[in-house]
């Protein structure tokens, strides 16, 4: 497992869930389980080569700016580096301090130290996607070179795993579940998967109503640029939240 590092540290402000617009630390790791294609791009942060910030210039970061508690941590995928994110979080953890990671859903969240923590989670690896097919060659933005699909990748790209996606809800202070498919098919499909999450023995719902936060939401995102304003249209309609498009990705 690749150790923690970073690729960028930056002021910025939360987006796309409950802490909108809010001041936070942003910190982006390289490297991620999944390799999403854009517009005909691979995502850069896929890769760990850009991770050149250490956990101590991270932390001096974090404690030079004490006056922001919000810390959002991206990627790429964070939960790849679990344990030393752990350890990184211990070491930063203030009072008052909120986190939020932005997660594509397929890995496991920090348990039991996410109560801790009030980890907020930014879970959008849901929807239909462009997926290539295994063998299939896409230019690699890291170093110009095509990069080749394994059986393997395009089989994880295309999982929705039911029982990781309910532990992360349960186990995150809340979260913000980020759906991308057809605006047309965008209500049905995100509203099957959200009852399925909650489809469990009485137990489960019982605990996960008690324990979870009532700022919990579901959010349509356009896979491309000419279903922004569908997409837009029908955040309206339902009252879901809206996430930016982000052609870099």
């Amino acid at each position: 497992m690749n150790k923690l590092r970073f690729a960028k540290l930056e002021k910025g402000f939360q987006s796309n869930n409950r802490f909108h617009n809010v001041p936070a630390l942003i910190l982006t790791v390289g490297g991620c389980n999944l390799k999403c294609i854009n517009n005909g791009k691979l995502c850069e942060y896929a890769f760990p080569n850009l991770n050149k910030i250490s956990v101590n210039e991270a932390k001096k970061f974090v404690n030079s700016n004490k006056s922001i508690n919000h810390i959002v941590i991206q990627g790429g995928e964070p939960l790849l580096y679990k344990e030393d994110l752990e350890r990184f979080l211990n070491d930063i953890w203030r009072d008052g301090m909120f986190i939020t990671i932005h997660t594509n859903g397929t890995l496991p969240i920090l348990n039991p130290l996410s109560n801790k923590y009030r980890i907020s989670l930014y879970i959008v690896n849901l929807g239909d996607k462009n997926l290539p097919e295994a063998g299939a060659k896409i230019n690699n933005p890291m170093n110009n070179r095509e990069y080749v699909f394994g059986t393997s990748e395009v089989e994880s790209m295309n999982t929705l795993d039911i029982d990781k996606l309910r532990n992360l809800c349960l186990y995150s202070a809340d979260y913000l579940l980020c759906f991308s498919a057809e605006p047309d098919k965008l209500e049905t499909f995100s509203s099957s998967i959200a009852k399925e999450i909650c489809n469990t023995n009485d137990e489960f719902l019982d605990n996960f109503m008690k324990t979870h936060s009532p700022y919990s939401h579901i959010a349509y995102r356009p896979r491309n640029t000419k279903e922004i304003k569908k997409v837009q249209e029908l955040c309206l309609e339902t009252g879901k939240y809206y996430c930016d498009y982000n052609e870099n990705i």
